[in-house]
């Protein structure tokens, strides 16, 4: 049975080592192709993270750091290369369930690591398990939310999702873009002492962040979470209490709507709380706004050139006659053969 209809292991994200020689398979993007393999069920966290989510550097520093020699291809992160110990936590805090490994070096590695478990050989490649992984999961301690600072605001929550993911025991709650009244909120400070380089400069690297105030740890009633089922656009859960924040390690975006749970909010390094205002929850994927205009926008436009192009058909078009322009020899600056005499 393969990974996903052996009921002792089931479906759920895979994380890759990178290494240019995946090239053998055409090109190092070929095992984006996994959900189609195995019918959705194994996802591939680069096709899912690739270029155009925020969660894309998470997920680029935690293939780094369980990759014998990655290509690091964001720049300005400050990557942990072949630390497989490191590894296993960022894949924890992305929801991955499955490490594949293939260079000597990245396998006898991985073998020294007790949260890694060995379920398969397939080829070169040495897949392995973590146990206990979910999607969803209850949070301890209430999340703290960061003030806004100035500045580029991609940059600024970059910082604060890098700082959490790489430098978690400095922030002693998740850090949240935004959340109820009653959270703490507190400031994000620069760490000076571990600068490097300045923006626009050559070999520089994200800022780290820590809290500027003291943050009031305060412990949340524990929640059992159960039946979590993914598709391609929702995710949905049952909890067995209600009005306490869950953690949804699914990459946030404004488009997520909830329902049986407050607005998601945005927790880093780049994924969602919510709190459930009823047992289930569900959270799916919907068009904006501006995405509905652009659909009317797109169909108006289409139907204009068809009603344009009907138009011409259907009544024809006058299209200027040809001239037929005949000169004669004089005008050519010929001289006729009478002339000669």
């Amino acid at each position: 049975k393969t990974l996903g209809e052996d009921p002792a292991h089931g479906c759920g994200r895979a994380l890759w080592e990178n290494n240019g020689e995946l090239n053998k398979y055409g090109t190092t993007m070929g095992l984006m192709l996994l959900p189609f393999w195995t019918k959705g069920c194994i996802g591939s966290m680069e096709g899912l993270y690739f270029e155009a989510a925020g969660t894309t550097p998470y997920h680029f520093v935690a293939a780094a750091a369980l990759s014998k020699q990655s290509s690091n291809p964001v720049r300005e992160l400050r990557y942990d290369n072949n630390n497989p110990r490191l590894g296993v936590k960022y894949m924890r805090s992305l929801g991955i369930r499955y490490y594949m490994a293939f260079t000597p070096e990245a396998v006898s590695k991985a073998a020294t690591e007790p949260e890694l478990r060995e379920v398969t050989v397939t080829g070169p490649w040495h897949v392995y398990e973590i146990a206990d992984t979910s999607l969803v999961e209850p949070l301890n301690v209430r999340p703290v939310v960061v003030n806004r600072r100035s500045g580029d605001q991609r940059e600024r929550w970059l910082e604060v999702g890098m700082s959490w993911f790489q430098h978690g025991n400095e922030w002693p709650a998740l850090p949240v873009a935004d959340g109820p009244a009653d959270w703490q909120h507190v400031d994000a400070v620069v760490d000076e002492s571990r600068q490097v380089g300045k923006p626009g400069e050559p070999g520089r690297q994200v800022d780290i962040v820590k809290p500027g105030q003291d943050v009031v740890t305060e412990q949340l009633p524990a929640v059992k979470v159960s039946n979590v089922v993914v598709k391609e656009e929702s995710i949905s859960f049952d909890v067995d209490r209600t009005n306490v924040p869950v953690l949804v390690k699914v990459s946030y975006f404004p488009n997520w709507r909830s329902k049986g749970a407050s607005a998601p909010h945005r927790a880093a390094p780049n994924m969602m709380v919510v709190i459930p205002t009823s047992t289930h929850v569900t959270l799916s994927y919907e068009p904006s706004t501006l995405d509905n205009l652009s659909y009317v926008l797109s169909f108006a436009g289409v139907f204009v050139v068809v009603w344009f192009a009907r138009r011409r058909f259907r009544y024809g078009v006058a299209m200027p006659a040809r001239r037929s322009v005949l000169l004669d020899d004089e005008e050519l600056g010929l001289a006729s053969a009478d002339d000669d005499d």
